[in-house]
């Protein structure tokens, strides 16, 4: 088991350190260690970094729930092509087809969490337990439920494994991020450009209106927040 002493330790050594600094700590000490993208502008910014400080296929991790945006996946064969990344690709519990057939034909509309569930908690966890660890691009500007976000933590699977939890980005700001892109000619997903500023699945997802926040468009007129993946299981 990893030790809560190990990750405070941790986090006292990288909680202020470069984002490329984590993650250069990360590829050298977790073995089977994976970067989750949906390929917006955070997760981009961690693979560019990692391409810089190892020197094989960057491993990403992509949620496929069968509901994403064509643009989004558009996107993301473009990059993989042009980055040349490692793809690793979860699949649904049931895919879109099965869904609307054995549960509810618009469960994203009667029931999000257990969409959610379906397409994403779970399909992630099995993947991940056979991995050493995932990279997020949470920040703690993100929003009350990610400002306690650590930049090394641990999370506890269903199956009961431990494994590393990386988020490198988590002091940085939206700004910073955007910078950091922006100066290093990134690629942004193209549904930036038609006011869409969190980009989840398409029927869950609408554009943001001025002065809203980032992630408004997401579950919107709901007190959902989160589709669940950032808040199982963590215990450091």
């Amino acid at each position: 088991m990893i030790s809560l002493h190990e990750v405070d330790e941790l986090n006292s050594r990288l909680g202020d350190a470069h984002p490329a600094d984590v993650l250069k700590w990360a590829f050298t000490s977790i073995p089977d260690l994976a970067i989750a993208v949906s390929f917006q502008v955070g997760g981009l910014v961690n693979v560019h970094m990692a391409r810089q400080v190892i020197d094989r296929p960057v491993p990403v991790l992509f949620i496929q729930t069968g509901f994403h945006f064509p643009e989004t996946i558009g996107f993301r064969d473009r990059i993989v092509s042009d980055w040349g990344l490692e793809l690793i690709e979860t699949r649904p519990t049931l895919g879109p087809e099965r869904q609307a057939a054995e549960v509810h034909p618009r469960l994203y509309e009667v029931d999000p969490d257990r969409c959610c569930e379906l397409n994403k908690v779970r399909p992630l966890q099995e993947v991940l337990d056979g991995l050493g660890g995932w990279v997020t691009g949470l920040r703690r500007d993100q929003g009350a439920t990610r400002r306690e976000t650590k930049v090394v933590d641990v999370q506890t699977l269903h199956s009961g494994r431990e494994i590393w939890k990386v988020n490198p980005l988590a002091t940085w700001t939206a700004s910073e991020v955007w910078r950091y892109a922006e100066e290093h000619d990134i690629p942004t997903h193209p549904l930036y450009d038609r006011g869409y500023l969190s980009i989840g699945c398409a029927p869950c997802t609408r554009p943001v209106r001025e002065g809203e926040d980032a992630r408004a468009g997401r579950w919107a007129g709901r007190e959902k927040t989160e589709c669940g993946i950032h808040g199982l299981g963590r215990t450091g």
